[in-house]
């Protein structure tokens, strides 16, 4: 399977094409969540990536990762209301999505514990229809693993979160802010760099849940726990 990534640096168009070894299975997954999509892997499909903690839990074997759970998460940070409303069918092994061999070595999804029922489809019927009639992926009737960068946040959680307040914004409230009134007169969807750059201060973040910002700090999953911030809203699909 050939993977092409396009990115922009400096407003130059960088296309990046690999090859990667990709199973292919009978069974639709369709996913919803915050990830990374350009993780860098080596040549065995291991992780190789500065980003990535390589004593946490991305990088252990299946039986230590069993030490893990949402139960001891919620100990961790006092976070029993969080934990309340926790789908059932939620572990920590499954809200953090990698799937190097059904899905893509360069995807790392993480799904709000809260939201694992909703944002998790599996086998689903109206999920086949719809991939199926190219509405889910343009390319009609191939089942090549995929995903999609939102360029907003997800309901109910907001675009972006005042540090300061710990407030989350959406970007109609940001039309309104009377600090906006006359730097943005649009409906916004900049990254936080640029909304920052454009206000003139250091105080919005992108909007994360708080579920996912446990899971990573409690996984240890990255070196510096300011990458959570630079997950993005996106949509996995995957055939397993």
């Amino acid at each position: 399977m050939i993977l092409v990534n396009i990115i922009e640096v400096n407003n130059v168009l960088i296309v990046k094409i690999t090859k990667i070894q990709n199973n292919m299975g009978i069974k639709i997954n369709l996913l919803l969540g915050y990830g990374i999509t350009d993780l860098i892997y080596n040549e065995d499909f291991i992780i190789d990536d500065s980003r990535i903690n390589k004593s946490g839990y991305l990088m252990q074997n299946w039986l230590d990762k069993e030490n893990y759970s949402i139960e001891g998460m919620n100990r961790l940070y006092e976070d029993k209301v969080m934990g309340d409303l926790y789908s059932p069918d939620a572990k920590i092994d499954r809200c953090i999505v990698h799937d190097w061999e059904f899905g893509l070595p360069n995807v790392l999804l993480i799904i709000p514990p809260e939201q694992y029922n909703n944002w998790k489809r599996r086998d689903n019927t109206l999920d086949y229809y719809l991939h199926e009639s190219g509405c889910l992926n343009q390319n009609e009737g191939k089942y090549f693993p995929w995903f999609k960068e939102l360029s907003h946040g997800i309901y109910p959680y907001g675009n972006y979160i005042n540090i300061e307040t710990n407030e989350h914004i959406d970007p109609y409230t940001l039309v309104e802010m009377k600090e906006f009134k006359n730097k943005i007169k649009y409906r916004s969807n900049l990254s936080c760099e640029e909304l920052n750059q454009r206000m003139g201060f250091n105080k919005y973040q992108r909007a994360i849940p708080k579920s996912v910002v446990n899971i990573c700090k409690y996984t240890e999953l990255f070196n510096d726990e300011n990458s959570i911030y630079d997950l993005k809203p996106m949509i996995y699909c995957y055939w397993s």
